[in-house]
């Protein structure tokens, strides 16, 4: 996970790949180690990255092909961080499951979740997805907090969080 200090989010470099192998390498380098796995019906790979940090947040948008990425039990006690990430569909469709709940996202929509515990995205159609990360120890949620508060869908486009 990248998240030292340093550069602003017009200086990031965008980061594109057509193999699977580099995409999955730039996932685990960016956020955490993930297992992943493209829909096979599609033909051809894609998949763009950037990534920048300010202070203590890291600030993504990340765009592919259909696929599912998951934060396994064993890949998320290996490791010694833990991070916070709220995750903002900008185009198409992602459906994240985290602590028992299912939140749909349309474009607009997000939703918070955290590393330390398994998690599924199934990203559906050509998306884009904007993510916001932060340690942590950074933030003063309890446990109890943490768990109420992921994949619950914040609509993008009405109400308070519109």
């Amino acid at each position: 996970m990248v998240l030292a200090a340093g550069s602003a989010p017009g200086d990031a470099s965008l980061r594109t790949t057509r193999r699977f192998d580099e995409w999955r390498d730039a996932i685990r380098h960016d956020f955490v180690a993930l297992d992943m796995a493209p829909d096979r019906r599609i033909a051809g790979f894609t998949g763009a990255l950037r990534s920048a940090t300010i202070a203590h947040l890291q600030v993504s948008e990340v765009r592919s092909v259909p696929q599912v990425c998951r934060r396994t039990p064993g890949l998320a006690n290996a490791d010694s961080q833990e991070y916070l990430q709220v995750g903002m569909v900008t185009r198409g469709v992602g459906v994240l499951e985290q602590d028992g709940r299912r939140a749909v996202l349309a474009a607009g929509d997000f939703a918070i979740y955290e590393t330390g515990r398994p998690f599924t995205w199934n990203l559906g159609r050509q998306w884009e997805l904007d993510v916001f990360t932060w340690p942590r120890a950074a933030l003063g949620l309890t446990a109890a907090e943490s768990v109420m508060a992921t994949a619950v869908r914040l609509p993008g486009r009405s109400g308070l969080t519109g």
